[in-house]
Formats: C-alpha cells, sequence, structure tokens
C-alpha cells in the first residue's frame, strides 16, 4: 500500500549578506512556530505567488528590505516538522546581498550597525550577525545542518529532506547537491 503525503504549506527564507567580515541579517523569533529561536526572514507563499516573489515580499515586511535579486540555494522538504506526521513543508531558501544603502551597515563597517532592532512586522528581533558567531545560536533544528553551504560561492545548490518524530524532533535528514533548485 502506497502512502501519499499532500503538501500543506510552502514557506520562503532569504539570509541576508553584508560587510567585511561577512555577517548575515537575523530574526530572533518572538512568535510560533520558532518562538526564541534565529532565523532568516521569511514566511508562508500566498496563493499564486511565486517562492521568489514571496521571498521579495516576507523580507520587505519582516526588514523593510526591497531586494532585487535573490538566488535561490535549495528546496527542502519537511515532514513532521510540528509533530503531525500529516504536515508536510517545503521550503524555498534563498540567499541575497544587502541593498546598499537600505539598512544599517553590518558589523565591521562604519558605522556600526544597532544591534538588535525590531521588525517592522513585530516578528522579532534584527540582527547583523557575523557568520562566524553563527553556530552558537539557537536555530530550528535543520537549519545548522546546510547554513554553512548558503555562503559559500563553490558550495552547490542542494535539495533536502528533513524528517521529524512525534515530538517534532529532526530524526533524520538528506541533503544532496543539485543543479539548478527546481523550480515546484
Amino acid at each position: 500500500m502506497w502512502v501519499v503525503k499532500i503538501l500543506t504549506r510552502e514557506s520562503v527564507v532569504c539570509f541576508i549578506r553584508s560587510g567585511e567580515p561577512p555577517a548575515a541579517l537575523l530574526i530572533k523569533r518572538r512568535r510560533a512556530p520558532d518562538l526564541g529561536r534565529w532565523n532568516a526572514p521569511g514566511g508562508g507563499v500566498e496563493t499564486g505567488e511565486t517562492p521568489e516573489a514571496a521571498c521579495r515580499r516576507e523580507v520587505l515586511e519582516e526588514t523593510g528590505l526591497r531586494l532585487e535579486t535573490v538566488h535561490r540555494r535549495a528546496a527542502l522538504t519537511l515532514f513532521g516538522w510540528d509533530g503531525d506526521p500529516e504536515t508536510v513543508e517545503r521550503i524555498w531558501v534563498f540567499t541575497a546581498a544587502a541593498p546598499p544603502g537600505q539598512v544599517p551597515p553590518a558589523p565591521g563597517e562604519e558605522p556600526p550597525a544597532p544591534v538588535p532592532w525590531e521588525s517592522p512586522s513585530g516578528e522579532g528581533s534584527l540582527a547583523w550577525v557575523p557568520l562566524a558567531e553563527t553556530r552558537r545560536l539557537a536555530w530550528p533544528e535543520d537549519v545548522p545542518l546546510y547554513l554553512e553551504r548558503l555562503f559559500d560561492p563553490a558550495a552547490p545548490d542542494f535539495a533536502g529532506e528533513f524528517f521529524y518524530d512525534s515530538g517534532g524532533h529532526l530524526t533524520r535528514a538528506v541533503l544532496a547537491p543539485v543543479e539548478g533548485v527546481p523550480e515546484t
């Protein structure tokens, strides 16, 4: 007997980079899911919206930044991340460079960015975090498994599947390089 899981949600996240030494603009979430954890700005893809459009919209809503160019780096599928084995979520992972002149400079640039500051959407606190310090942050369980690949220009795009138990804890992950992230 075949069991077919139906995609229940599509989401995007966008890891924005700036500065030397490099830093990522991250948000410490004040709402579920991921309450109290750090992540990149992002959220749900609306009906009829492309992942790229959703990425730009979510970044604008959560940070006030207008991104010109975004790069789709990964397509992730999460099975049961909320403890419900029927939940299947596709997350499109993007990267982008911080648009010049739209945001406070990252650490190491003059003048230094105020850290942290409030997200315009009220989703949480935004901060420029040096890439070298990202390992110490509290993340959703899947993010540390792929974070370093995102800002490595030599790393290929990738696809991933993440499997969670009934408590919503990651039990297995499979990541594989791909040539070009699939559209759907």
